[in-house]
């Protein structure tokens, strides 16, 4: 979600912008083919155009701006800020163009040059500067302030399809639901289960309540039992990517699932694209095992709406008989899920695992080493139009 929110204004289609005199009919067409070039990803193209443009006209600002964004997009930071700041420095009231910048040092993860940037636009009030400042407080955690300021610019301009759609990605509240299978490799039949989480924002707090139904596995026969959890948690954005949390849930019925989970979590930011997460989880059940497990994830965004990750489970079980006489295990797994944004409120997300998967299993399954395969899909809804706001 960070890196979407991060690219979501670098636009292909700014305003015009040139000091020089009007353009022809054949400068507009060459500037409409650098920019569908650069959408199309043939960069060397778009830099040709974009060449011959500023070759003709050395002050055609709008040409040396659309470069300065093709840079940008093919990485080339230092090139594409020397661009931008000099249009900025003719043009210092042109959203556009700050911008662009703007997305130039969030990408390249220098957030104070970016702060510093909109601290230094002439007007702090337009709409395009309030949306900027909007994008950089939610990154860094701030999320009802975001929300505030991006409401205040879509009422300045109510037709700004990208405010709106920035609106609804810098949601407070939302919802998730997951369907869940587990697949058995000794013929134990299939299992489906349910996972519902609905989670509120405040300023840099997020609270959520999280509930898992559904069927679990008791024996080798085949036999299965209804079971639930219900739990809470909250997690704390100290700044971009960097963040915070802890869960507990409880099992009620606890059939097959952990009468108590303990669960903490941090974030750690490599680039807006590249991030990292290492989990800690306690589990107690009934039937006197308890569970320690270490679960690193590396996440990658790509184009600023694919997030893939992958996930490596370090498990260790532990079962006391009665005469207090232990057994373990160390139990590994791994698993990855792909996820996407379809619509600017709608994400939708599907995973694999495979392994005894430490967080869904019952522990005396992996106390056995059963092998068994999961999979899951699911939605994560924020509520535009409906009964939130």
């Amino acid at each position: 979600m960070l890196a979407s929110l991060l690219a979501l204004n670098a636009s292909c289609t700014a305003k015009a912008r040139s000091a020089a005199a009007p353009g022809s009919v054949h400068r507009e067409a060459a500037l409409q083919d650098a920019r569908q070039a650069a959408l199309d990803g043939d960069f060397d193209e778009s830099r040709r155009i974009y060449g011959e443009l500023l070759g003709r006209n050395a002050r055609d600002d709008e040409a040396r701006a659309g470069l300065g964004r093709v840079h940008a997009w093919s990485g080339e930071y230092d090139r594409a800020e020397e661009l931008h700041r000099d249009v900025l420095a003719r043009h210092p009231s042109d959203d556009d163009v700050r911008a662009g910048l703007f997305n130039v040092l969030v990408w390249d993860h220098r957030w104070n040059d970016a702060e510093r940037l909109l601290d230094e636009a002439p007007n702090q009030g337009t709409p395009g500067l309030l949306a900027l400042r909007a994008r950089l407080l939610h990154a860094d955690g701030n999320v009802t302030k975001a929300r505030t300021l991006i409401e205040k610019a879509e009422r300045l301009a109510p037709n700004d399809a990208d405010i709106r759609a920035l609106r609804y990605r810098m949601y407070t509240r939302s919802a998730r639901v997951t369907t869940r299978g587990l697949v058995f490799r000794n013929g134990s039949p299939a299992l489906g289960q349910v996972d519902v989480s609905l989670s509120q924002s405040i300023h840099r707090l997020r609270l959520s309540f999280d509930t898992e139904q559904g069927g679990r596995p008791m024996s080798l026969s085949g036999d299965w039992a209804y079971g639930a959890t219900y739990g809470g948690g909250a997690h704390l954005t100290f700044a971009p990517g960097l963040s915070f949390g802890a869960e507990a849930a409880f099992g009620a019925p606890a059939n097959a699932v952990p009468v108590v989970r303990v669960r903490s979590q941090v974030t750690l930011p490599f680039r807006p694209w590249l991030s990292s997460s290492l989990a800690y989880t306690f589990r107690r059940f009934a039937d006197a095992v308890e569970t320690h497990g270490a679960s690193p994830s590396i996440g990658l965004t790509l184009r600023g709406e694919l997030r893939i990750d992958a996930t490596y489970w370090l498990t260790h079980v532990r079962l006391r008989d009665r005469e207090d006489e232990a057994s373990s295990r160390w139990i590994h797994a791994v698993g990855v899920s792909v996820g996407r944004t379809v619509l600017p409120w709608l994400d939708v997300r599907g995973g694999y695992a495979h392994g005894a998967e430490a967080e869904r299993l019952p522990a005396v399954f992996q106390l056995l080493d059963l092998v068994n395969d999961s999979f899951y899909v699911g939605v994560r809804m924020t509520p535009v139009g409906l009964f939130l706001h």
